[in-house]
């Protein structure tokens, strides 16, 4: 529940009748804040508001809580940061789970292959060659497309191979969201190999956490750059990564050819790290 702090009493002639209609209403205000921070129905900044313009009718300053007075209702990781698709430490607090990010265990590999990665999507980017340049065109599929990876549709390394970097997002003890990326040291660049989230934690800013949590590990061993493959049918993920500041940096159209993917085009993101700093 939303904490109202800070009520400081009005002058006594403005009488104890109306002072106790407002701590009312100011209560049952920070109470639908509370609701709104676990079914999310209700703005608690708005109600919030309200408790403020009441408590002015009586003469009174209500002081949001600290943080602006959102009452919780975005995640937030325990690092302080404030939206949610931050990757600080440990624990992100959603308006219906608790999250835990931390680095995968042995343990972890059964809950992780088991992470459903298919996609639905009602736009695809078409490439089109125009000469020298390739032109990536938003195009609406009707019906939208669901795309399934296939199980052996990887480079065939282990995921937990030494050298690799995993975390896992654990929701109520079980994974429902990893990333795997590793430093190659000639050329200093951070590689997402993989990242997903099971379907029922999507939209939540856990596959952005995951991801910050990466380029930060990439950071701590020196990377310049982070790199990552993604194909142009996934647009919903190649806008989530254009949120994070990453940018087209390449294309290849052969790259799934003789695979289940064939036909479709391998886009290749990048994001500077050296000058970047996420928060």
């Amino acid at each position: 529940m939303t904490e109202v702090m800070g009520v400081r009493p009005g002058p006594r002639a403005a009488g104890r009748a109306r002072r106790s209609v407002v701590v009312a209403l100011a209560a049952a205000c920070a109470a639908v804040a509370g609701w709104a921070a676990v079914d999310g129905d209700t703005d608690p900044g708005t109600v919030v508001q309200l408790g403020l313009a009441a408590a002015n009718m009586a003469g009174r300053v209500l002081t949001p809580p600290p943080g602006g007075g959102t009452g919780g209702r975005r995640p937030c990781l325990c690092s302080g940061h404030g939206n949610d698709d931050t990757a600080g430490g440990g624990v992100a607090m959603g308006t219906e789970r608790r999250i835990e990010y931390r680095p995968a265990e042995p343990g972890d590999r059964a809950q992780i292959e088991a992470i459903d990665d298919a996609f639905t999507t009602d736009t695809v980017y078409e490439v089109v060659a125009d000469g020298h340049a390739f032109v990536l065109r938003p195009t609406a599929v009707d019906p939208p497309l669901v795309k399934t990876f296939p199980a052996d549709d990887g480079d065939g390394e282990d995921l937990l191979a030494p050298g690799r970097h995993v975390e896992v997002a654990v929701a109520d003890g079980t994974v429902c969201g990893f990333v795997a990326a590793g430093v190659e040291e000639w050329n200093r660049r951070l590689v997402v190999h993989e990242i997903a989230v099971a379907p029922g934690h999507r939209g939540q800013g856990i596959g952005g956490a995951l991801l910050r949590r990466a380029l930060a590990h990439g950071r701590r061993h020196g990377a310049r750059t982070a790199w990552l493959e993604v194909t142009n049918v996934n647009v919903p993920a190649i806008r989530a990564y254009q949120r994070l500041g990453f940018a087209l940096c390449g294309l290849d159209t052969t790259h799934y050819r003789g695979t289940p993917s064939e036909g479709e085009t391998a886009l290749f993101m990048s994001k500077p790290l050296d000058t970047t700093i996420d928060i």
